[in-house]
């Protein structure tokens, strides 16, 4: 007789394995796309080869090949025109039939949970922007002011211009929510052909920095936030020019920076956009 120990023994080794399935499952689901098909497209074989031999243990008697027997197997659990489960004359084959046609329902209905989970979650992150902006010889734009939206004019006026092509992107990186400055960008330049991405993250943080893929940047702004911190500041400037942990591809990358102090004009980008530098 089992004893009351062992039960509870058993109970928690159970507890664990099932604890451990889901996190495993969890962690599936939550992995990549192409993940989970591979992992769905192998499941769906091993259930076909499965439903192929269970048709063929309950009727032994039944000398068709393996092929018809996969393909029947195959029809059941993809509900296949033509395949039916109520056909079936010996009542073993009749509940084998029902049972692949029915765990077929439930693997169509994983599969689309993934494909619109997988669908969703992309659509997400696209709108969130979280995704790294892929580009080069492109503009960066370090912090976000109260001048942001003037200088972005001045970029759009170089577009307009010809001074600057209208395929340059401008990619804003500054601790500001994303829909915050998509809207204050939206506000500057609604009409413009001037392509501006934003993208929320620390300046200071070289994983955030390559959000914006500044070491493929053309040209390199730092302005000075509304809430000026100096240190943090020059730190953001030596860590964009002088880090090789960046690995700025381009020799002649331009940086230059923005402070609080009176407005004058000057050329920021080296012959290239002619804006307003607050020195």
């Amino acid at each position: 007789m089992v004893s009351s120990s062992s039960v509870k023994k058993i109970g928690a080794v159970y507890s664990d394995w099932a604890e451990w399935m889901q996190f495993k499952v969890y962690a599936i689901l939550s992995g990549n796309g192409f993940v989970k098909l591979f992992i769905f497209s192998t499941f769906s074989t091993l259930l076909v080869a499965l439903g192929a031999w269970l048709l063929k243990k309950v009727d032994p008697l039944d000398e068709s090949p393996w092929s018809d027997q996969l393909f029947k197997a195959y029809s059941l659990l993809n509900n296949v025109c033509g395949a039916s489960a109520v056909d079936e004359d010996k009542p073993s084959l009749a509940l084998v039939a029902n049972v692949l046609f029915m765990t077929g329902c439930l693997t169509f209905a994983i599969l689309l949970g993934l494909v619109t989970s997988t669908i969703e979650n992309s659509l997400e992150n696209a709108l969130a922007g979280t995704h790294r902006v892929v580009a080069k010889h492109h503009v960066v734009m370090l912090n976000w002011s109260e001048k942001s939206p003037a200088m972005l004019r001045q970029m759009q006026a170089a577009v307009e211009d010809g001074r600057i092509a209208p395929s340059t992107p401008v990619v804003i990186l500054a601790q500001k929510d994303k829909a915050e400055m998509d809207e204050e960008v939206a506000e500057a330049i609604s009409t413009s052909k001037l392509s501006v991405h934003t993208r929320t993250g620390n300046p200071a943080v070289f994983s955030d920095l390559e959000l914006a893929s500044a070491g493929d940047a053309k040209h390199i702004i730092l302005v000075a936030p509304d809430e000026p911190d100096v240190d943090a500041s020059e730190t953001v400037l030596i860590q964009v020019s002088f880090s090789p942990s960046l690995s700025l591809s381009h020799t002649n990358t331009h940086v230059c920076t923005h402070t609080h102090s009176t407005p004058r004009e000057r050329g920021c980008f080296q012959n290239h956009i002619c804006m307003t530098r607050f020195l």
